[in-house]
């Protein structure tokens, strides 16, 4: 055998034993799921959309157990199985943010689903779980308009997170009040580096395809699943558990002030945080707008769904700052003494109450039993199994009494 020819069999040998356990890394990361791409993708007029057929893996904080949650979006866009179409199940569809679509529990043991078992030990019952994660009542009340003629759901249930629900509608921008208070839609644009990031994540190109060159590119930490920030951090208060609530004043004066300084641009997708301003400060430019907002988006939402012959629902979820006084994230009352745990859900209650929308406030019942130990801790403020549950029965309970379920 030549020189040449030993030199390329010993360079194919090489690229053999390089190569081979390369593909079976790739392999085993696709098999795992370990470096999917994001499931969301811009959308010009949702802000951003769930990608069908995405993957996403949920990793819980180690004081809530660390677990590894697989999420998945079926091909129509929706968190679990694909829609029935025998026409014998009375389907509900449920709007909401990340405490619906439930990225913290396998689909069995989300609210979706156990509301879906509590129904259907009644009558057939199908719960569609259209929650986006960081979605506000604005995104869902579109996506209802885009879906509903399709969907034909039954009944529509949103569920507001009393919590960061209001600061959303001021950092989408989607809708606005005009100089006589009235209500306008808005069409915006979304920030160009977070547009980028978004489509690179969700629909990667060239190299950056295989799972194994994103894996290297998340332990050199040069990606991640975080979107970055659009302006300079200046004055902004250190982010901490402890110093929450001074961080949660700041974002959001600095979001309201965002709505005049760059009105058509969103600057922020998952920058949302407590409506400290709302329970601390109700007479501040910020929280008064924020409340004005939501009565003329409900009023809007309210309105539609009669016109369309909907029964609409909404759920209104306490946050675990309001509603559990032993939570590690706490309001100061010395220093916002006008600070009323009960104002954001009672706020939204009675706004509802205002436009005749039949209501499910959890405030009462979350309170009596034992708020603390329904939702996450270490910062995740999401509701854990035992609170998904006792949602699901109050809501199955109170859709019978209103006779829209069986």
């Amino acid at each position: 055998m030549s020189r040449g020819a030993r030199w390329l069999g010993n360079l194919a040998l090489v690229l053999v034993a390089t190569l081979v356990p390369l593909a079976v890394l790739e392999l085993g990361l696709r098999v795992a799921g370990t470096v999917p791409p994001s499931m969301y993708e811009a959308d010009s007029t949702l802000i951003y959309r769930p990608v069908p057929g995405g993957r996403k893996n949920f990793v819980h904080n180690p004081v809530n157990g660390g677990a590894t949650i697989r999420v998945a979006i079926n091909s129509e866009g929706y968190r679990g199985p694909l829609l029935r179409t025998d026409g014998k199940a009375k389907r509900i569809a449920v709007y909401g943010d990340s405490f619906i679509a439930g990225e913290f529990a396998d689909d069995s043991l989300t609210f979706v689903r156990m509301l879906e078992r509590t129904l259907s030990a009644t009558a057939p019952t199908e719960v569609v779980n259209a929650g986006v994660t960081g979605y506000g009542p604005d995104q869902e009340y579109l996506r209802m308009q885009r879906e509903l003629p399709t969907l034909k759901p039954d009944v529509v249930v949103m569920a507001i997170f009393a919590d960061n629900d209001l600061g959303d509608l001021v950092r989408d921008r989607l809708f606005r009040l005009r100089p006589d208070s009235t209500l306008e839609a808005h069409r915006v644009t979304l920030h160009p580096t977070l547009a980028r990031t978004l489509t690179s994540q969700a629909h990667p190109t060239g190299w950056r395809r295989l799972h194994l060159v994103r894996w290297i590119e998340r332990k050199r930490n040069r990606v991640t699943e975080s979107l970055p920030t659009t302006r300079p951090r200046v004055n902004e208060p250190t982010f901490s558990i402890a110093g929450y609530s001074a961080w949660a004043m700041f974002n959001a004066e600095r979001q309201f002030g965002d709505t005049r300084a760059h009105p058509d641009t969103v600057l922020d997708l998952l920058g949302d945080s407590y409506d400290i301003d709302v329970s601390a400060t109700p007479d501040s430019p910020s929280a008064r707008y924020k409340v004005a907002l939501m009565d003329r988006l409900l009023g809007a939402i309210q309105d539609d769904m009669t016109k369309r012959g909907l029964p609409f629902v909404l759920v209104i979820i306490p946050s675990p700052i309001d509603a559990c006084e032993g939570y590690e994230i706490r309001v100061d009352p010395a220093r916002y003494p006008q600070y009323d745990r009960r104002r954001i859900s009672g706020t939204i209650d009675s706004l509802a109450a205002r436009h005749g929308i039949r209501q499910l406030d959890l405030w009462t019942s979350f309170r009596a039993g034992n708020a603390c130990d329904l939702y996450y801790r270490g910062g995740d403020l999401h509701w854990k199994a035992n609170g998904q549950l006792l949602a699901a029965r109050l809501l199955a309970d109170s859709l019978r009494a209103w006779k829209l379920a069986p």
